[in-house]
């Protein structure tokens, strides 16, 4: 990339035609809604849109652009995770394999990245 190039992600939208970016007066509602879609079991992923890349040694790979939606569960599940694995970190010492609903192949353990544990 050139300088100033940087990451367009906010600027791209999935296939739901929304990018990250153009969610702003309407975010509160945007997100009640999607709150609630959780809430109610309402909430599916859907496909993302795939866009073919250059690479730097001029072969192309795909790039996959998820929905705004998509996007802010992914983000609020890492966070999630994040803190539920910090959590058992200082209940048990860092030992979170001790716990038995929380073992090393669910990603809640010293070492483990958060992606992982979803």
């Amino acid at each position: 990339m050139g300088p100033g190039a940087g990451n367009k992600g906010a600027r791209t939208a999935g296939i739901d035609g929304i990018a990250p970016c153009s969610v702003d007066e309407d975010a509160g509602q945007f997100l009640l809604r999607l709150r609630d879609d959780l809430k109610e079991r309402r909430f599916t992923p859907v496909p993302v849109r795939e866009k073919l890349i250059p690479k730097a040694n001029g072969k192309m790979r795909r790039l996959g652009i998820p929905t705004t939606a998509d996007r802010i569960v992914q983000a609020a599940a890492k966070l999630v995770e994040s803190r539920m694995r910090g959590d058992m970190h200082v209940r048990f010492g860092g030992q979170a394999a001790l716990c038995p609903e929380f073992t090393r192949t669910e990603g809640f353990s010293a070492g483990t990245k958060d992606t992982q544990g979803i």
